[in-house]
């Protein structure tokens, strides 16, 4: 069983002729319920404000003004989104997964939107977090920010061919300030001894475990 009440909605909306314009509603509306089986999260988030706050969520949700339940819902949007992280290399290439940019820490709706034509023009795949800011993708305070929800994936076959060395942090929620301590954990479990760790960090090389 699936909710459907996502679906109902999709299937004679305008995104729906948009994504879909010679299929009928019954297809567009199997279409919408596959794709909330696949990701809840995103089918929420590429639903337009008005269709969110008609969804039933709460019985007593209707007790609360337009502009509370839209705020109570932007704030769950917004934790849910955090928690999972956004892949940036997939959110360049799928606008339907990107639309959970705008609920990123330190962006909103205009940033997601600057963000996503910075890294269209720049034609690219980013291989590492450091990119945003050598790319001038994100100013720092943005980037610190967010860094923790956005996240890029080891692609090993494209690595060969760049020089640039992909952290595998990078794949994480760790945020770029606390690398040195993921890698001190790693570090210990490994049992290597304290002046191994202290010549690695002094060198750079910390990523090395």
């Amino acid at each position: 069983y699936v909710e459907d009440e996502v679906a109902i909605r999709y299937q004679n909306s305008e995104r729906a002729a948009q994504e879909f314009p010679n299929k009928p509603p019954l297809v567009k509306y199997c279409i919408a319920l596959a794709r909330y089986m696949h990701s809840p999260l995103l089918e929420y988030a590429n639903l337009t404000s008005e269709e969110v706050r008609s969804l039933s969520i709460h019985p007593h949700q209707n007790l609360l003004s337009s502009e509370q339940l839209s705020w109570a819902l932007e704030t769950a949007f917004v934790d849910i989104v955090n928690l999972v992280s956004v892949e940036v290399n997939k959110a360049t290439d799928n606008n339907y997964y990107a639309s959970a940019l705008k609920y990123i820490s330190g962006f909103g709706k205009r940033k997601a939107i600057d963000f996503l034509q910075s890294l269209q023009r720049l034609n690219e795949p980013l291989l590492a977090r450091q990119q945003l800011i050598t790319h001038n993708i994100l100013h720092k305070t943005i980037f610190m920010n967010s860094a923790g929800f956005l996240y890029i994936s080891w692609n090993e076959k494209r690595q060969k061919y760049e020089d640039l060395e992909h952290d595998q942090l990078d794949s994480t929620r760790i945020h770029p300030e606390d690398y040195h301590l993921a890698t001190k954990v790693a570090a210990d479990a490994l049992e290597y001894d304290p002046d191994t760790i202290a010549e690695k960090e002094e060198q750079g090389t910390m990523s090395e475990f």
